[in-house]
């Protein structure tokens, strides 16, 4: 916390320190980790990466020296559904998930930048929501949306003081909407 990590960053360290444990991982040996890690072949590079992050931010914090395994990977483009696709899922969701899913597609926000849109940050009158907490180092935008999307967004209770969403964290939001995306499944 002392180096400016965000809270659900420490919290999926913890998990993935959990997990190199569960793995036989001695945290206090990086040859134990270099050794388990070398036998892990279900593991895609990406996890690969996130457990090497979370073990190496262990041994900065714990003054441990270790030269562990570099881990390169591609980043693939996310499979990103048709308009009409999404189009025919949003009705099958509650209010406040339309709505959120609704923001998502019409600003290119990340789900954590959506989650912290306050009503001040919306509005009517020029058809904007600024995204004035941005995550991971982005900048502050203000994007022109739908008509549709505003009045959506103000015709929600305003429950949560001032922000907009009242799911807390992108964890919450993101089982709702599986939950939901399963209901419409079963549906159609």
């Amino acid at each position: 916390k002392k180096e400016g990590k965000a809270d659900v960053t420490i919290r999926n360290y913890g998990y993935s320190l959990l997990r190199l444990a569960k793995l036989g991982v001695d945290l206090f040996n990086p040859e134990t980790f270099k050794e388990t890690m070398a036998l892990q072949t279900d593991l895609t590079p990406i996890r690969r990466n996130g457990l090497t992050k979370a073990y190496r931010c262990f041994l900065d914090r714990n003054h441990i020296k270790a030269e562990l395994p570099k881990v390169r990977f591609k980043r693939k483009i996310p499979y990103i559904p048709p308009k009409e696709h999404q189009d025919q899922l949003f009705p099958h969701c509650g209010p406040q998930m339309a709505a959120f899913c609704f923001t998502l597609q019409a600003t290119g926000a990340r789900p954590i930048e959506a989650l912290r849109i306050e009503w001040n940050d919306i509005d009517k009158v020029h058809r904007r929501i600024a995204i004035n907490h941005p995550a991971k180092g982005g900048n502050s935008r203000s994007i022109q949306v739908p008509e549709q999307l505003i009045d959506l967004l103000l015709g929600l209770p305003r429950q949560n003081g001032k922000l907009v969403f009242t799911y807390g964290t992108t964890d919450n939001a993101g089982g709702i909407f599986r939950r939901m995306r399963r209901r419409a499944i079963k549906k159609f």
